[in-house]
């Protein structure tokens, strides 16, 4: 990936004071979480494996990565959730690993500090997941966020730049074949949602047998190919039904859908309401 492909844009930023009061269980959102501790420590886990915060530190949580949090005392901390809106279908995070912990340099402070300073609309009124971690949630704060100022995205972004810089400096790119292989198929499921995708299209381009694909996709994304195709084209209509005037046939043929009942019969699935439903609430 380019790095000049890299496009975040800021969901939440701000500075946490908290008492034994940061304990959420089998959280796993879109977006990535950075979070330097000031002050106190907590637990994450992540796997099966427990991560002791410890102020001073920086920590990273990449997306769609299913971790428990838990403090018993004191925690300050400031966090920045952040998403990648690449603009080539594959993101940052699907190509690197990065270090779950690294060093502070000392000038992460005035940084920090100064994109909350330019975002007081971006923090977070309660530390509760299911409060800010959901589907119409991230649709209207990647709006907001692209409604600020010129000036404002990109002096809040050159921030961005420098924090993931540290960490992006002891990343290592994911070699192994099944993530190469896969990464391949999202990469060409992203260029061609409005398209109509096979799985015999997307095994062709991993270089496998269909049946040998599907279950590597599973293994890697921990869903099939079909779902994660509906779940991208979704996320991309609750986009235009939030920032376009486009009828919802209009958009069920810009996702490929040709047969307008049955959008709108996934579009509930996913997200538990009709277009247009979702279109008259999010908009009020």
């Amino acid at each position: 990936m380019n790095i000049d492909n890299f496009h975040p844009l800021i969901l939440n930023v701000g500075k946490a004071v908290l008492d034994a009061n940061w304990n959420w269980q089998n959280v796993c959102s879109p977006f990535a979480r950075i979070y330097y501790i000031i002050k106190g420590e907590a637990d994450v886990e992540i796997d099966g494996v427990n991560h002791k915060l410890k102020s001073g530190r920086m920590y990273i949580i990449p997306p769609f990565t299913t971790h428990s949090t838990k403090c018993q005392g004191l925690f300050i901390h400031y966090y920045i959730h952040i998403y990648d809106n690449s603009l080539t279908g594959n993101t940052l995070f699907e190509e690197y690993d990065f270090p779950f912990e690294i060093k502070s340099n000392h000038g992460e402070d005035n940084l920090f500090e100064r994109l909350c300073n330019l975002n007081p609309s971006m923090i977070l009124r309660r530390s509760n997941p299911i409060e800010y971690d959901n589907n119409q949630t991230l649709a209207r704060s990647i709006i907001h966020n692209k409604q600020r100022s010129e000036w404002l995205k990109m002096e809040s972004r050159g921030i961005i730049f420098q924090i993931c810089s540290r960490f992006l400096v002891n990343a290592t790119t994911k070699a192994v074949i099944k993530n190469e292989r896969i990464l391949k198929t999202t990469k060409l499921i992203h260029a061609n949602l409005s398209g109509n995708i096979t799985i015999e299209q997307l095994a062709a381009e991993a270089g496998i047998s269909q049946e040998h694909f599907i279950r590597l996709f599973r293994q890697t994304t921990g869903t099939t190919p079909m779902l994660y195709i509906n779940q991208k084209r979704i996320e991309k209509a609750e986009l235009l039904l939030l920032t376009t005037e486009k009828s919802i046939r209009e958009i069920a043929l810009t996702l490929g859908y040709e047969d307008n009942s049955y959008f709108v019969r996934v579009f509930k699935r996913v997200t538990n309401t009709t277009p247009s439903e979702y279109r008259r609430q999010n908009k009020q």
